[in-house]
């Protein structure tokens, strides 16, 4: 038995990606009598389910409650015959209907230009983990201390203003 092509509403996860509702989707190869979805945050389940769908490509609705800017580790395991198989994918929530606490910050003179921004700031103490959160028009890169965040390039990869803004 074998599960791969885990997705979360038919695409690999991004950080910030609308989860609500949440749909589990993955190949599988090989027949099960059991399906168990896990949710974790941290070293804690949140949340199980348990299904007998043999398949779940056209996917299976989570009903659990996730926070916003949260980090969770989601498996699926399925049992039968044979050995069991287990995908694991981990999602970062984005804001949900929390409020955005900054200010909007636009180009300087020409919108239609490319440009910078550059923030300094100092920290008491180097945190274990940061998360960049944006909203706006346009391609963006992100570098700290001189250094490219994550490995994306000119996020979002796809973007259609009709119908996302």
């Amino acid at each position: 038995m074998h599960i791969e092509n885990l997705k979360i509403n038919h695409m690999t996860p991004l950080p910030g990606m609308n989860t609500d509702p949440m749909v589990l989707s993955w190949l599988q190869q090989g027949t099960s009598e059991r399906i168990f979805i896990t949710v974790w945050h941290e070293d804690r389940i949140v949340y199980t389910q348990e299904t007998d769908e043999p398949d779940a490509f056209l996917g299976t609705k989570l009903s659990c409650v996730l926070l916003p800017c949260t980090e969770y580790k989601i498996t699926v395991r399925a049992e039968g015959e044979g050995e069991p198989a287990e995908e694991t994918i981990f999602l970062f929530t984005g804001k949900k209907s929390s409020p955005w606490e900054g200010a909007w910050i636009s180009a300087p003179g020409n919108p239609d230009l490319p440009f910078s921004l550059k923030k300094s700031f100092s920290l008491a103490a180097l945190p274990k983990r940061a998360v960049f959160l944006s909203c706006g028009l346009g391609l963006f890169e992100v570098f700290v201390n001189g250094r490219r965040a994550g490995n994306e390039v000119l996020t979002p990869g796809y973007h259609s203003y009709d119908d996302h803004v």
